[in-house]
């Protein structure tokens, strides 16, 4: 009996245990299940984890049904001399059973590239032009969209997809495109697509929230080890692959795409229409939230503000015309556009940071505070 009672309290002392550990716990320490970059609901959908544990959140299908809440594949320019055309556009997989987020996400064995449904999705919109192109182009465009087949363009994908929660995904273009690849500035190696010649180029790029040196880096240099590419140097790749003629007589269809088609994929629009539109950096944002439109298609697609602050220091970068300032983390969130309030914003943090260490000494100097050893350390940032 004695036995049986001395279970009985441990099974009570363990579950207390347990139930204290859940309150006293930081968020941060506890086991959290693990997102997908660009969430589109934080509380989740039904099925976004698959049976074998694979996780989808907040992604959808490339398909027509899902036109209502992605930045749809777009054509972004053409070249009249050799038929490349440039398309943005969000993640060509199909990984639910449907267009619904609701609906289940499949084992990451049966996701598939979305070929069939980027054809038709392109197709669709072969009346839509971009409303920034001069009329020599509008024209070109829409007699080549009348007949378009993605079957007769060499296909070019760049990823902008990051190396941490988007890895999954990758992961199957790797697999669809022979495991081929080539990754931000390195020489491109071709694999193939649907049985012919293909392009796979991993450039993964993100956006910047200061100016110690973090936008000029992501600007300037590659990290392949980070996991992020050099901006201008992608968009000068861009421009080249448009102006070359591909040597297997085909003409290049060159798909860049994120998640969503919003953020990153909006970013490197910009710059693109930037150095190769000639446009103006109020036009590029609008046009790129605009999907090439005066108005906006179905609903704006803005970058986040983190990923303007890099177009910023790109249209700086090439001289072009109505940029902000370098903004930087001395100005508040969002200010990206009033950065000329600050004329020097790179010497403000170095400025304002002093004070807050000569002060430091003297905060630990206290007559009255009993000795704390566990508080020992509180002086050391």
């Amino acid at each position: 009996m004695l036995f049986v009672v001395c279970i009985a309290i441990a099974g009570i002392v363990a579950g207390i245990g347990i139930f204290a550990t859940g309150i006293l716990l930081p968020q941060e320490d506890i086991p959290q299940p693990p997102e997908n970059e660009g969430v589109m609901d934080p509380m989740g959908q039904k099925g976004d984890v698959s049976p074998d544990g694979t996780n989808c959140k907040g992604v959808y299908n490339l398909e027509e049904a899902s036109r209502q809440v992605i930045a749809a594949p777009t054509v972004v320019d053409i070249n009249e001399a050799n038929g490349n055309l440039m398309v943005r556009g969000p993640l060509p997989l199909i990984l639910r059973d449907g267009s619904d987020p609701a609906n289940g996400c499949r084992n990451k064995a049966d996701w598939q590239f979305a070929y069939e449904n980027l054809n038709a999705m392109i197709k669709a919109e072969k009346d839509v032009v971009p409303v920034y192109l001069p009329d020599s182009k509008k024209t070109f465009l829409t007699g080549e969209m009348q007949s378009f087949d993605l079957a007769d363009y060499h296909v070019i994908v760049i990823s902008l997809l990051n190396h941490a929660d988007n890895a999954n995904y990758f992961d199957i273009e790797k697999a669809e495109f022979g495991g081929k690849f080539s990754q931000c500035t390195q020489e491109v190696q071709e694999g193939t697509l649907r049985g012919q010649p293909a392009t796979l180029i991993w450039s993964s790029v993100e956006g910047c929230t200061d100016n110690y040196g973090v936008c000029t880096r992501l600007l300037t240099k590659d990290d392949e080890n980070g996991g992020t590419c050099s901006y201008q140097d992608l968009i000068a790749r861009m421009n080249t692959l448009m102006t070359e003629t591909d040597p297997s007589g085909k003409k290049r269809l060159i798909y860049y795409h994120c998640t969503h088609g919003s953020d990153r994929t909006g970013m490197v629009t910009m710059g693109y229409l930037m150095k190769a539109g000639n446009l103006s950096y109020p036009d590029a944002l609008k046009y790129t939230a605009n999907l090439g439109q005066e108005t906006p298609v179905i609903k704006p697609h803005t970058p986040k503000e983190t990923l303007q602050r890099l177009a910023t220091y790109y249209c700086n970068a090439i001289g072009g015309s109505g940029c902000p300032a370098n903004a930087g983390a001395s100005l508040p969130q969002g200010s990206g556009s009033a950065g000329t309030q600050v004329p020097t914003p790179a010497i403000t943090p170095v400025v304002t940071l002093q004070p807050a260490m000569t002060t430091v000494p003297v905060q630990t100097a206290v007559p009255d505070r009993p000795y704390n050893p566990a508080n020992e350390g509180d002086s050391q940032f």
